[in-house]
């Protein structure tokens, strides 16, 4: 399956690295009316920097904008977390 194919789930890195977004699917919204959290951040080096903003958006809506920012170049992203011992 291709990443344009996927439904909207995990984080996307803007082609310059200086922004990402996630996609959460609500867990509590009915299966008639799925709705998905978009929250925007900024980045730096590739670690979150800056909490920007939560959206919500139905299902339909949120795998546009998923596909939208695909075909503009944005990447599935693994944030890196950091061991405290």
């Amino acid at each position: 399956m291709q990443i344009v194919d996927e439904l909207p789930s995990g984080w996307l890195v803007s082609p310059c690295g200086e922004q990402l977004v996630l996609f959460i699917k609500d867990p509590m919204s009915p299966d008639n009316l799925q709705k998905y959290y978009l929250d925007k951040w900024s980045a730096f080096n590739g670690n979150r920097n800056k909490f920007k903003s939560r959206r919500i958006f139905i299902e339909n809506e949120a795998i546009k904008i998923w596909h939208e920012l695909i075909n503009k170049g944005w990447n599935k992203f693994e944030i890196r977390t950091h061991n405290v011992a």
